[in-house]
C-alpha cells in the first residue's frame, strides 16, 4: 500500500461496515436535528446545543466520539466565523444572525466511529462570497468522494479537493485534513491531506475507512493559529469545513456513512 515507515492501516469488513452505518445513521440524524435548530437562530447558550447532542447520541445507543478525545471538554465541536475547527461546544456564547456556524461531531456504536462535520449560516449570509465559500467546500467533498475507490490515491482526494478551492479563489487549508478511522480510535493513518497530487500517496484499497474533510478559507491566506484553551483553531477570515466518513466495503463499493442530506442549497 505504500506505506510510510511506522504507518500502519487496517482494512475492514463486513462487521466493522454494519456497525459504522448504525452510527453513522445516528451521527446523521443529529446533524438534521441541529440544522434545524440554528439555521432559524438559537437564543440558548452553546452548552444547551452540546447538552442536546449528548443525550441525543446515548439515548440511540451510540456515545460521543468527541467527549475527552485527548481531554476535549465538548460532546460536538461548535465553530463560529474565523474559528475553523475544534471551538468548544459547551460554551455559553450565543449565535447571531449572519454567524457562519461549523458542527462537527462523531459517534461510536460498538467501537465503529462516524464523524461528520457541516458549515452553514444563521438566518441569512452576509454577503455572497460565503454562500460561495460554502458551495466550493461540500463541492470539493463530493468530488473527492468521488475518486475514493480501489486504484486511486491519497493523493488523488488531495488533488480532488485543491482543485474545486484553488479555482474557486479560496485558501486550501493544509496543516488539517482527513484521516483514518479504526475501532475506538477517531484519529488514524493516513492523514488525508486537501492538498494532494494525483498518483500520489497510499493506494486505495477496499476496505479502507477513512474521514474526508476539506476546509477552505475566504481569500487566500491559509495560516492558522492555536487559541490558549489549546483547542480552538483560528484563521484570518470565515473558514468553513465539510466533512463525511467514507468506508469500501470488501468488494470495494464506496459507502457514505454519514449521508444526512443537507446541502447548501437547503440553507438559503
Amino acid at each position: 500500500m505504500n506505506l510510510r515507515k511506522g504507518e500502519i492501516i487496517t482494512l475492514k469488513d463486513n462487521v466493522w461496515l454494519q456497525r459504522q452505518k448504525t452510527a453513522g445513521k445516528v451521527l446523521a440524524d443529529l446533524h438534521n436535528e441541529l440544522f434545524q435548530m440554528i439555521k432559524v437562530g438559537y437564543k440558548k447558550p452553546l452548552y444547551h446545543l452540546d447538552a442536546f447532542a449528548n443525550n441525543f447520541i446515548l439515548s440511540n445507543n451510540c456515545t460521543p466520539s468527541f467527549y475527552q478525545y485527548n481531554g476535549f471538554p465538548s460532546s460536538i465541536c461548535v465553530s463560529i466565523n474565523k474559528e475553523l475547527v475544534h471551538g468548544f461546544g459547551n460554551r455559553d456564547i450565543i449565535l447571531k444572525e449572519g454567524d457562519v456556524v461549523t458542527i462537527d461531531a462523531g459517534t461510536t456504536f460498538q467501537g465503529a466511529i462516524a464523524d461528520c462535520a457541516i458549515s452553514y449560516v444563521v438566518g441569512q449570509p452576509k454577503n455572497d462570497s460565503i454562500v460561495k465559500l460554502l458551495t466550493s467546500c461540500q463541492n470539493s467533498l463530493n468530488n473527492a468522494i468521488g475518486v475514493f475507490s480501489p486504484g486511486k490515491t491519497i493523493g488523488d482526494i488531495g488533488e480532488a479537493i485543491s482543485k474545486v478551492g484553488k479555482e474557486d479563489g479560496f485558501g486550501v487549508i493544509v496543516n488539517y485534513g482527513g484521516h483514518g478511522l479504526d475501532y475506538d480510535t477517531l484519529h488514524t493513518s493516513p492523514f488525508v491531506s486537501n492538498d494532494g497530487k494525483s498518483g500520489e500517496g497510499i493506494s486505495i484499497q477496499p476496505g479502507m475507512s477513512i474521514a474526508i474533510e476539506p476546509m477552505f478559507v475566504l481569500g487566500k491566506n491559509i495560516r492558522t493559529k492555536i487559541l490558549r484553551d489549546n483547542w480552538t483553531v483560528i484563521t484570518n477570515d470565515i473558514g468553513v469545513h465539510f466533512e463525511h466518513s467514507v468506508t469500501l466495503d470488501e468488494e470495494g463499493k464506496c459507502h457514505i456513512i454519514t449521508e444526512h442530506g443537507i446541502t447548501v442549497k437547503d440553507m438559503f
